[in-house]
């Protein structure tokens, strides 16, 4: 996944799948409660980006 630093950068930490059900996954990784990642359009994401605000789209 990717996840934004405090920043607002876009990097990418390794995590594992542990289960995908209908439309949602449940992930474990070097993560803690509270971290944004980015979900959605990743083939579009590369690190160092900065992070659309809440709510924005990357075009």
């Amino acid at each position: 996944v990717f996840f934004e630093t405090e920043e607002g950068f876009l990097f990418k930490k390794p995590v594992q799948i542990v289960e995908s059900k209908d439309n949602q996954l449940e992930i474990r990784g070097d993560l803690k409660e509270g971290d944004r990642i980015a979900v959605g359009a990743l083939s579009t994401i590369k690190e160092g980006d900065r992070a659309p605000e809440k709510g924005e789209r990357k075009k």
